[in-house]
């Protein structure tokens, strides 16, 4: 996904499976982009509720974000489906101030895209 973002943009990745997420990681964020599972949705719930706190806008997308319609964490932003597709026009339209609050893909990706490899 990082690939996808304007090159300009500064990226931290942290991998919940392997380290914690500090607070200085959310203090440094403009904006906290979170994907999870079914089985992960506690820590994406504490993930949004921290960086709420913290007054972070916050996007999510995912499996989990995909598969269910109800009892989602409070996001500013959501992605449901491949967000390769929906990544882009979600860059411009909060470039001119215009982000919506549901991003849903149309379909799978091309056979062949980042998605796959």
């Amino acid at each position: 996904m990082s690939a996808l973002l304007p090159k300009s943009w500064n990226r931290r990745l942290v991998d919940l499976n392997i380290e914690k997420l500090r607070t200085a990681d959310i203090e440094w964020a403009d904006m906290v982009m979170a994907t999870g599972m079914l089985v992960q949705k506690d820590s994406l719930r504490e993930v949004v509720k921290r960086a709420k706190a913290l007054g972070k806008r916050v996007v999510l997308g995912g499996p989990y974000v995909t598969s269910t319609r109800e009892q989602l964490p409070p996001a500013d932003h959501l992605f449901r489906g491949e967000a390769e597709t929906t990544l882009p026009q979600f860059v411009e339209d909060l470039a001119r101030g215009e982000a919506k609050e549901i991003y849903e893909a149309p379909e799978r990706p091309p056979a062949g895209s980042n998605a796959d490899s």
